[in-house]
């Protein structure tokens, strides 16, 4: 009766494991294969940038283009979406309650102020295309051609060497 016991508690433990294991990759909201492009209106003196100067765009610490006088305001995807989680976790480097808790201190720091959320990304080709203050990123598969929006960064960033630069600077022209 003894080994039974143990043998039935073994297998209860180790079929547990697996769901929870099965479960934790089934939900997982980050999808490493998924494409996210930041945009900004065609008239930005901006051709790109870098993925540490969009961590200091989105996390407050950066309000103008490097070089330039050009105030920049930062729009967000809804913090439900996977465009939003994938950009935050790829770009800033963490979401979710460690996000809130950095926005809930950075709010009453009075240093700045945080982006707005757009909700989709065809909200926020809209509102990019109309302010042409606004940086927003969204999914690679909305299409911009049309749009009166240019990309100026692209996930997976294609650059390896680039994207540890810390020396890396937006291309500003005049």
């Amino acid at each position: 009766m003894l080994h039974s016991l143990k043998r039935y508690t073994h297998v209860s433990i180790s079929n547990s494991l697996v769901v929870c294991l099965l479960l934790f990759f089934s939900v997982s909201p980050i999808s490493a294969n998924a494409d996210v492009i930041v945009v900004v209106n065609k008239d930005m003196p901006i051709e790109s940038i870098s993925r540490i100067e969009l961590k200091q765009i989105y996390l407050g610490r950066l309000n103008t283009l490097p070089g330039s006088q050009h105030h920049l305001q930062p729009i967000d995807q809804s913090e439900r979406s996977n465009v939003f989680k994938v950009f935050y976790s790829e770009v800033v480097g963490f979401y979710g309650v460690k996000l809130q808790r950095y926005r809930a201190r950075f709010l009453f720091s009075g240093k700045g102020r945080l982006p707005e959320s757009a909700g989709s990304s065809e909200a926020i080709l809209e509102r990019v295309r109309k302010d042409p203050t606004a940086i927003g990123y969204v999914d690679v598969e909305i299409d911009i051609a049309d749009t009166e929006v240019k990309e100026v960064f692209r996930l997976p960033h294609r650059s390896p060497a680039s994207e540890f630069d810390a020396g890396e600077k937006a291309k500003v022209t005049e």
